[in-house]
């Protein structure tokens, strides 16, 4: 069972590795984005 996270900030350039990094993790599924802009 993977568990559900999301990103806060996903346009900045923090935001967008954190993204990378999630998305082939084992551990985690990337569910929910979001951003100010």
């Amino acid at each position: 069972m993977r568990i559900k996270v999301g990103v806060l900030g996903a346009t900045g350039s923090v935001g967008q590795r954190f993204v990378q990094l999630l998305e082939d993790h084992p551990f985690f599924e990337l569910e929910v984005l979001a951003a100010s802009e």
